[in-house]
């Protein structure tokens, strides 16, 4: 036993169980293992339901490793329950992976919360009524909480779901930095433990019945609250403090920690891309092993200022990889929202849920949090940073480490350091000496971001948009905003629209109101009302604007726009724009029908073109056989939404683009074309 301690107290140890877990770890994602009960080929499900949320008409349904969106009529909906056991008829699929470089990764999500596929059945079958009282018991509280006012945080606090807080107010607590806050973990489960030790000690005087049973309620509330990987980590850890010091032990604190995370990776390797799991292992590590220092001042607010200031730094490369961006009003901010959320919200979420009549200052507090938040949120201070690689992540740890040593020894000088690289990464764009040409996978639309060397220009060709389920769904909002961001593009010089269809400009006047746009080129013809609503915007915004370019130069770059003449419909007058780098060429067809076609070949001598946009992303009236044999492209890129209504890219286009290397954003993800001395490199956000 001694000699087993010591083992477990090793710096040694430790240190080594982490980098073997970490290995396991890559070896398991990077190789894209998982296990499951289900084949893809497989059309049935049968298991119980361990995870259930709804909405109006759709009923989400975790059953063993599969997820079910199960789409219904609102005057029938069915009465599943938690643990019930059902069976799903349908086509199993694998979730999406990473749509676009540098976003959010579904599938990855997923597998942290063991789902390996997705299904849409037309029929559920209820096989067996749950008879667990486990699961009759998180039922009785779900229900519970179905008609209570600010239900989303009732959620939230009890159940560890944040998904029906208003998307305006989560996006405020991600610009303040806050969003940790709402994930119930370790400050929350403190509380819970100090409640729970005061009314056990009213009835117990020996503290390890009292540590058993607050052990038992703590597992009990993991379970309810699904799992939850900031709740497991918060609950293990306490559980490990209390077996610790039981058993005398010796292990310090951070190597308990250390030792949580190494065994939770082993057990969910997917767990690294939770960025609840991240934010919350971070966070915590950081306070454990520098939270001596804020306990050197005696006064209340510096003291949660430091600590403010230590989370806050200890996060930072997580945050600018989850929102390419850094608030410097966060650690002054939480100042206000820690004992808020902490001292009152909290505390009054758990009095509310068991006493309703509290109802009334529930709602009061909650409304003054939500639009403090609003409020402040509009005076951020942000700063855009790009999406850091791995060694760049290393190199601000290893600054940030640095600067925590200078706090400790009052050099605050050291902070500088950090200065310094917060200005690099700003402007690291500049060191670029390639053309990087993005093709975003924005479903059936198209959007493309040309960079120009040295941050010598940055070039949008349209900005789509696309119809969804979700009407409050935005392209420019989840993808085309957060991709120019993550890139390190703090502008765009122009904007340059092919036509006025919603696939080409929905988008836009969601992007001038959110992003700096110097000038924006239309095409010829009439305006129809898309374009005449937001040529208003451009005007109420200040942005330059004008139609029928010919050419555009951006240093030693040209833009040549290949207009024959006026056409009566909106596809022909696509702007069709042609761009040279060295001896490859670029062909961006818009939306041009197979009139332009012929109408360019007639007027245009184009020598062999590198990489054709391929037309209205495939459809059967562009790219004629005629015009592909003149053009004569290597490349072909298709820009289209995957099982899109009408059958793009056609198969008699894909037939006559056969000897062509094709890239499809419906099939490989976003397209990184970069040009760099004189050779290419193309890289697709999705394996096939």
């Amino acid at each position: 036993m001694r000699k087993l301690k010591t083992v477990l107290a090793s710096k040694y140890f430790v240190y080594s169980f982490l980098t073997l877990a970490i290995i396991y770890t890559i070896i398991i994602v990077c190789n894209n293992f998982f296990k499951t009960d289900y084949q893809l080929s497989d059309t049935s499900v049968t298991g119980t339901i361990r995870k259930m949320t709804s909405n109006d008409d759709c009923i989400t349904l975790i059953v063993d490793d599969v997820l079910i969106r199960y789409y219904v009529n609102t005057s029938s909906f069915p009465t599943f329950e938690v643990g019930d056991t059902i069976r799903a008829n349908g086509v199993l699929t694998y979730p999406p992976g990473q749509e676009n470089f540098y976003l959010f990764n579904y599938q990855n999500y997923l597998r942290s919360q063991k789902v390996n596929y997705l299904m849409e059945p037309l029929q559920i079958e209820v096989v067996k009524k749950n008879t667990s009282l486990r699961y009759k018991i998180k039922n009785k509280i779900i229900n519970y909480l179905k008609d209570k006012d600010q239900v989303a945080y009732l959620k939230t606090f009890v159940l560890g779901e944040n998904s029906s807080i208003s998307d305006e107010v989560k996006n405020s607590y991600k610009v303040n930095g806050i969003s940790h806050l709402f994930a119930t973990s370790g400050m929350h489960v403190t509380l819970l433990v100090a409640i729970i030790y005061f009314i056990l000690h009213k009835f117990f005087k020996k503290d390890n019945i009292i540590n058993v049973i607050t052990i038992l309620f703590l597992l009990g509330y993991m379970d309810l609250t699904s799992y939850n990987p900031s709740i497991i980590r918060a609950v293990l850890l306490f559980t490990l403090c209390l077996l610790n010091r039981q058993f005398k032990l010796g292990i310090k604190t951070d190597y308990l920690l250390l030792y949580l995370f190494s065994i939770n990776i082993i057990y969910n390797p997917y767990f690294i891309y939770n960025n609840g799991f991240l934010f919350s292992y971070t966070i915590s590590y950081s306070l454990i092993r520098f939270g001596y220092i804020a306990n050197q001042y005696h006064n209340y607010f510096l003291k949660v200022l430091m600590t403010s200031l230590i989370s806050f730094l200890a996060s930072i490369p997580l945050v600018v990889n989850s929102y390419f961006s850094l608030n410097l009003l966060t650690p002054f901010l939480n100042i206000i929202f820690i004992p808020l959320i902490s001292f009152v919200v909290f505390p009054l979420t758990l009095l509310y849920f068991c006493f309703p009549p509290l109802a009334g200052l529930f709602n009061f507090v909650i409304t003054f949090m939500e639009k403090l938040s609003l409020l402040t949120s509009r005076y951020a201070i942000n700063i855009p940073l790009g999406h850091l690689p791995v060694w760049a992540l290393l190199i601000y740890y290893i600054v940030i480490y640095l600067v925590i040593q200078g706090i400790i020894r009052k050099k605050y000088h050291t902070l500088l350091i950090l200065i310094l690289l917060v200005f690099i990464h700003y402007h690291f764009n500049y060191l670029s000496n390639q053309v990087m040409i993005n093709i975003l996978n924005v479903g059936q639309g198209d959007t493309t971001l040309i960079r120009l060397p040295h941050n010598g220009g940055n070039i949008l060709i349209d900005c789509a948009n696309k119809l969804s389920r979700d009407n409050n769904y935005n392209v420019s909002e989840d993808i085309t905003i957060p991709t120019l961001k993550a890139l390190g593009v703090h502008k765009l010089d122009y904007v340059i629209l092919t036509h006025g269809d919603y696939d080409h400009i929905g988008g836009m006047e969601y992007l001038v109101k959110h992003f700096k746009v110097t000038n924006v080129i239309f095409n010829q013809g009439e305006d129809n009302a898309l374009e005449q609503s937001l040529i208003s915007k451009l005007k109420d915004a200040k942005i330059n604007y004008f139609k029928g370019a010919k050419t555009l130069k951006k240093g030693s770059y040209s833009f040549i726009f290949l207009n024959t003449k006026l056409y009566d419909n909106e596809n022909d007058n696509s702007n069709v724009v042609y761009f040279k780098v060295g001896h490859y060429s670029f062909l961006f067809m818009g939306d041009a029908g197979t009139i332009k076609e012929k109408d360019i070949m007639e007027k245009y001598h184009l020598e062999n073109i590198t990489f054709l946009k391929v037309g209205h992303h495939g459809s059967d009236t562009s790219s004629s056989s005629s015009f592909l044999n003149f053009l004569n492209p290597k490349y072909a890129l298709i820009s289209v939404g995957k099982d899109n209504r009408y059958g793009h890219p056609k198969e008699v286009i894909l037939n006559r683009l056969k000897k062509k290397i094709i890239f499809r954003t419906d099939l490989q993800g976003g397209i990184n074309i970069s040009i760099k001395d004189g050779k290419i490199y193309i890289k697709t956000s999705l394996t096939n």
